[in-house]
């Protein structure tokens, strides 16, 4: 399948099989890890980012400085005078045909992606790459979000099964936006959170779970926290997918919004998740469904809602930071979105 580069604004053709999957086939749907997958595939399709190895002996890396237990893993460059992190000690560069479908089985290995060339995703004077990064952010969030649907999970651990370490919040005392969550500690933590929010879902436990919500959004800070400080493009996409599936699953559950949202509408109809430990780029409207459940929108961050009416007296919701950037309205059936006033 060839993919389209997104310097020509097109969804790479591997996100749109995402969004087919999520929308029709709510049942079987791909697991988050799947998801993933396929954004680290199209990033490396469109020259984005590329394979790296970095093995798990290793335990020490300072720019071009390396330990001895590396060196028989990657390249030394004879020209550049330093190892080179994205070839085998034989040269050749590593290539998605490196990964699996199991990016779990794939960090433990010591695979991971690296932006190819991180200063033209940012340079604007160019016309060589210019904007990819907010193209693909753009294009990734028009993929994943539905304002109407959610993907149907029975098996919760299932569909969370084998993110990637780095997806999940370390739990170590001394948190801060370098540390790192480790796999034997940090990932049995989550699945006990998820073994929770099973028991909810399968009617064992008539409380939900309030260890999920603090796990969300004390990850949603963590992950704003280590991207501005470190600027790990990539794992800003894959965190967004992550983020997103979980409270995803937290609103369609949870029976009271009070409970997830830092604000909310006197009708309950909308709520907004934007009070983080540390500020997010973006942040998440909740739409309530005619079942009750809610479905999830993400916008740029926001810290304004307002229910509005129009001149037929019906009601429009508002949300923004100061002046209002996105409206929503309710029909009795699905929600509509607008980036203008429509009354």
């Amino acid at each position: 399948m060839n993919i389209a580069c997104l310097q020509h604004i097109r969804i790479p053709a591997v996100i749109a099989v995402i969004v087919i999957c999520c929308i029709s086939c709510h049942r079987e749907g791909p697991t988050v890890a799947e998801e993933i997958c396929q954004i680290r595939d199209s990033l490396l399709d469109c020259n984005i980012a590329h394979v790296c190895f970095y093995p798990s002996e290793c335990s020490t890396c300072d720019e071009r400085k390396i330990d001895s237990v590396c060196r028989m893993y990657v390249y030394y460059d004879n020209e550049k005078h330093e190892f080179d992190y994205t070839r085998n000690p034989c040269g050749k560069p590593f290539t998605k045909k490196n990964l699996t479908s199991d990016m779990h089985a794939d960090e433990k290995r010591g695979f991971y992606i690296k932006l190819a060339d991180r200063d033209e995703l940012y340079n604007t004077d160019t016309d060589s790459c210019g904007d990819l990064y907010y193209e693909f952010m753009k294009r990734l969030k028009a993929s994943i979000v539905d304002i109407n649907h959610t993907p149907e999970v029975k098996d919760i651990l299932r569909y969370f099964r084998n993110v990637p370490t780095y997806m999940l919040l370390p739990t170590c005392e001394d948190l801060g936006v370098h540390s790192v969550a480790v796999d034997s500690v940090d990932r049995p933590y989550f699945i006990s959170i998820l073994q929770q929010m099973q028991d909810y879902m399968d009617n064992k436990t008539h409380e939900f779970p309030k260890e999920m919500i603090d796990y969300w959004y004390s990850n949603e800070g963590f992950k704003a926290a280590n991207y501005a400080h470190t600027g790990e493009i990539a794992e800003c996409f894959f965190s967004l997918v992550f983020q997103y599936r979980l409270i995803q699953q937290i609103a369609r559950y949870c029976p009271d919004i009070h409970r997830i949202t830092d604000c909310h509408t006197m009708d309950g109809m909308v709520g907004l998740c934007n009070d983080f430990w540390y500020p997010a780029d973006y942040n998440y409207v909740l739409l309530r469904q005619k079942d009750n459940s809610y479905c999830v929108d993400i916008v740029e961050n926001s810290y304004r809602l307002d229910m509005l009416r129009n001149q037929s007296g019906e009601t429009i919701y508002g949300v923004g930071s100061g002046l209002y950037r996105w409206y929503y309205q309710f029909d009795g059936s699905q929600w509509h979105r607008f980036e203008s006033d429509p009354r």
